[in-house]
């Protein structure tokens, strides 16, 4: 009888060593031919080419977009992949025109600069002399001053006094660099002060200018007299009024303008700006699903935002992170064409004006919310994966030390959890979190991406870091293909606060 159990014991031992070894060897393969896909056939490149290039920025609600929309199904119908836009709401649709901005006294220059997002445009050419924001004490001394903006040019924002970085001042000059600092901070407060005075604030403000008649508003396009852009860098955001334009101008060219008109010497400015509001139009999220063979109902999601701002083309934010998910998609869909659960490549839209896509959608499939086996999200650059936060969600870090575990060494050696992480907002992975959703979002490697390329002027194809794009495919094609067939459920968080 001992015999007979100790036999049974043996086999079983050998039954399930194989079926493991049978298990570990189709793992190795389907890694293998991700590998192999991810080198010898990149897309990559081709596909940048046409989304950064010939479609270019992607500005909620514009023509852009939805050309960007139609492309990437477009693109999927043709890989065999199935695809679908799915509207989350509507958007106010506004279209710039070319911009020329010129300094026509005391001098002659064209300025560096262009129209705030959403701002009004100009209907012909304008020109008119520059002057600048009062220091004022009250409400009475702002509109005793008032008056004087009609057929005038407001220079509003303050002037940096240099437009180097604050590191080039640290390397060469550092007690110089802390005496302009100093300065710069009560030129900030002093500057705060007036505007507060106004009794004023934000949009009001502006609209008030704009009904006593002033020609236009200008402003800086250095973010604040806090932070240190990179040289020649300007970051464009949303204009603080759609009632009169809204001009910002490089840190040279506003500071320039801005001097001349402090010294009272003249600078008259004429501006052709052309732009226009299109009313309310559908906005989308485009959905692309390989279908799962045994869990349809539980889900792997590569999540990017497709949405830019228009300073350039859009190429590090976050055209990068939607060419990951795409040629992820590409390569799973040649070797791994039926997963074990469903992986779903979701570009999402609005995600610059709040995570307005991606939160439509999670409140809207709270099946996949609830059947997410993990979301992967990208939306820092261009840089490979070093650092994946595990958002809180406890267990989490062991289920990606399996995957990762499994891939070649070089492709993670270098990448770091943050477990168990914290909860955090930003993108569109917090989207899924504040449902208790296990989603997270891949850090890759800075290349100076919030000093060079987010919501700037300089963020376009030639930013983009090929090699680093085609290992981060490869890492998130075996991710997605991991997450989907291991035999365990990321846990899940009991939150709610989705506001």
């Amino acid at each position: 009888m001992k015999r007979l159990i100790h036999f049974s014991i043996v086999l079983s031992l050998i039954t399930s060593n194989a079926t493991h070894a049978q298990t570990s060897t189709r793992v190795d393969s389907v890694l293998h031919a991700i590998r192999v896909e991810a080198i010898e056939k990149s897309d990559v490149y081709s596909l940048a080419q046409p989304l950064i290039d010939s479609i270019g920025s992607r500005l909620t609600g514009s023509a852009d977009l939805q050309h960007a929309d139609d492309w990437l199904a477009a693109v999927y119908r043709g890989w065999g992949i199935p695809v679908r836009t799915e509207q989350y709401g509507t958007a106010r649709a506004w279209r710039r025109g070319t911009i020329h901005i010129d300094l026509t006294a005391p001098r002659v220059r064209s300025l560096e600069g262009m129209l705030m997002a959403f701002s009004a445009g100009t209907r012909k050419p304008v020109q008119g002399p520059v002057i600048i924001y009062p220091n004022v004490s009250s409400g009475s001394e702002f509109e005793a001053w008032l008056p004087q903006v009609r057929g005038k040019f407001l220079a509003l924002s303050l002037a940096e006094p240099t437009c180097r970085p604050d590191e080039n001042w640290q390397k060469f000059a550092p007690e110089s660099f802390e005496k302009m600092r100093d300065e710069r901070t009560a030129a900030l407060r002093a500057w705060s002060a007036s505007l507060h005075a106004s009794g004023l604030g934000g949009e009001a403000l502006l609209l008030r200018l704009g009904e006593a008649g002033a020609l236009g508003l200008l402003v800086s396009l250095r973010p604040s007299l806090t932070a240190s852009p990179g040289w020649g860098t300007s970051k464009i955001g949303t204009a603080s009024t759609d009632k009169v334009p809204e001009v910002g101008l490089s840190c040279e060219d506003y500071g320039l303008v801005r001097r001349l008109a402090e010294r009272n010497q003249g600078p008259v400015i004429r501006l052709d700006a052309p732009a226009r509001f299109e009313g309310e139009v559908p906005v989308f999220n485009v959905i692309a699903e390989l279908r799962g063979s045994e869990k349809p109902d539980e889900y792997v999601l590569l999540s990017a935002h497709l949405d830019s701002w228009d300073a350039a083309s859009g190429a590090t934010d976050n055209g990068s992170g939607t060419l990951l998910m795409m040629e992820a998609m590409r390569i799973l869909k040649a070797v791994y064409p039926h997963p074990r659960r469903s992986i779903l490549a979701v570009h999402w839209g609005g995600e610059e004006q709040g995570l307005n896509g991606s939160r439509a959608f999670a409140s809207q499939h709270s099946d996949i919310v609830n059947g997410l086996q993990a979301l992967f999200n990208q939306d820092n650059g261009t840089g490979r994966i070093v650092s994946i936060s595990m958002s809180g969600f406890a267990g989490a870090g062991a289920f990606f030390r399996r995957w990762l575990a499994a891939m070649p060494g070089e492709l993670t050696r270098e990448i770091t959890l943050d477990d168990p992480g914290q909860v955090e907002g930003g993108t569109d992975n917090a989207a899924f979190t504040c449902h208790g959703a296990p989603a997270f979002n891949l850090e890759s490697l800075k290349w100076d991406y919030e000093t060079y390329t987010w919501h700037t002027n300089r963020d376009t194809f030639d930013k983009l870091v090929f090699d680093d794009l085609k290992k981060n495919a490869e890492l998130l094609a075996m991710l997605a293909y991991l997450a989907s067939e291991d035999s365990q459920r990321v846990p899940h968080l009991a939150l709610q606060n989705c506001k």
